[in-house]
């Protein structure tokens, strides 16, 4: 979902990836085994999620920030989350084709960043892979586009910051920078999977775009593109907001 502004908190932007879809285990759903979700269609107003997909009925839900609660897993963390309803776990289910629930992680849950890339004690995260903020720049998805057949758009990465007017992998420099009033620490470089092959307008796959990236951004037996980043503090990021590199990495 693209957006013109966003407030950032401690988890990353505000309503971002605060919701999973779990199956009868618990464990989260994503588009590496079910690439159709790439289909769903949300939006989110005060409160009120609508979904939309192919051949469904839209569903309109009150989102659920109190109420029974389900203990999901994502990766390697188990948390506190709250079911958020019947009604959204039948849409989700008949259209999936397997019986799953929707779930808010809980407002006093608190999901930990992994300790080895923390900048502090107190760093959170939301339901993302394991940081508050992915930034992308476009000169680097231009760099990866001029290798491919077919030219890919960012979404395919599903970054919240994407920034424009620097050098091609230019961020794999960077260590702090200001959004705006915001202050990002990037911390790690993000590894990528079989979702950066998946087309969002239609759920279909096409190995090229990973391996064409596997070719030139393979570090660490991982395929890297983009960098993860911790919030240094809060406040709004609105699209255009000038971007100031304050340090660099040694």
């Amino acid at each position: 979902m693209s957006v013109e502004v966003a407030a950032v908190e401690r988890r990353g932007l505000a309503e971002d990836r605060l919701m999973m879809v779990v199956d009868e285990g618990g464990q989260f759903v994503s588009q590496r085994s079910a690439p159709s979700l790439a289909l769903i269609a949300p939006a989110l107003a005060e409160d009120v999620l609508t979904l939309r997909a192919p051949n469904m009925p839209e569903l309109s839900i009150q989102v659920r920030h109190q109420g029974a609660r389900r203990r999901v897993r994502v990766w390697n963390d188990t948390c506190e989350a709250v079911d958020q309803g019947e009604a959204v776990a039948d849409w989700l289910s008949h259209y999936l084709g397997q019986r799953v629930w929707l779930v808010r992680l809980a407002d006093d849950c608190v999901r930990r960043v992994d300790a080895r890339y923390a900048v502090t004690d107190h760093d959170e995260v939301s339901f993302a892979d394991g940081y508050p903020c992915l930034v992308t720049t476009q000169a680097s998805l231009d760099a990866l586009n001029a290798r491919l057949s077919r030219p890919i758009p960012m979404d395919r990465f599903r970054p919240n910051l994407v920034i424009a007017g620097n050098h091609a992998f230019e961020e794999d420099t960077w260590a702090e920078i200001a959004v705006g009033d915001v202050r990002l620490a990037l911390v790690k470089p993000c590894s990528r999977c079989t979702v950066i092959t998946i087309d969002q307008s239609t759920g279909q796959g096409d190995p090229e775009p990973l391996r064409a990236l596997e070719s030139f951004r393979r570090r660490d037996g991982k395929v890297m593109f983009g960098q993860n980043a911790i919030v240094l503090n809060t406040g709004v990021v609105r699209v255009g907001d000038p971007v100031r590199v304050l340090q660099r990495k040694l």
